[in-house]
């Protein structure tokens, strides 16, 4: 393999291995700040008040409301995450995270999250480790341009057959 193929191979893998983190929407501070709604500890407490309720296609509970901080001040119009059902008229009490700048459209609207919700934001940084870990071994499969078997073979040694 030339010296330049090889520069150009490295490269990719650096931009891959630098952006994957970008691309998949992880925000560190912003996962902190989901755990601190999650956990009761930040975020702006108020009530949660259900206008729209329905189920998707999955069975999970899609709650459309308005959340009202305990201090006073102007209604948001939120989406509400809620473990199992919500129904129209529910008060709840909720704690108010507002979206991420670089975050698509479509996840724009702030989420109000009631107790025991969120806790797929607790596998975020475990589910980015993993990948930024494996990243290399295929990194390594594919600059080394041989099959896995022989690759396993030459981990193992010559049979001795």
């Amino acid at each position: 393999m030339s010296r330049r193929r090889a520069l150009a191979g490295t490269a990719l893998m650096l931009a891959l291995v630098l952006l994957a983190p970008a691309a998949l929407g992880v925000n560190l501070a912003r996962f902190m700040e989901y755990r601190a709604a999650v956990d009761g500890s930040g975020g702006t407490r108020g009530t949660a008040v259900v206008e729209v309720a329905f189920l998707s296609g999955s069975g999970d509970a899609n709650c459309k409301g308005e959340f009202r901080p305990d201090g006073g001040g102007p209604a948001v119009e939120v989406d509400i995450a809620v473990r199992g059902r919500c129904e129209e008229g529910q008060r709840l009490p909720a704690v108010l995270v507002e979206p991420a700048a670089f975050h698509p459209d479509w996840w724009g609207r702030p989420t109000a999250w009631t107790a025991g919700t969120g806790t797929a934001q607790h596998l975020t940084p475990v589910i980015m480790v993993f990948l930024l870990l494996v990243l290399p071994v295929g990194v390594a499969f594919w600059a080394a341009r041989k099959p896995l078997w022989r690759m396993c073979k030459l981990a193992v040694g010559p049979s001795r057959t």
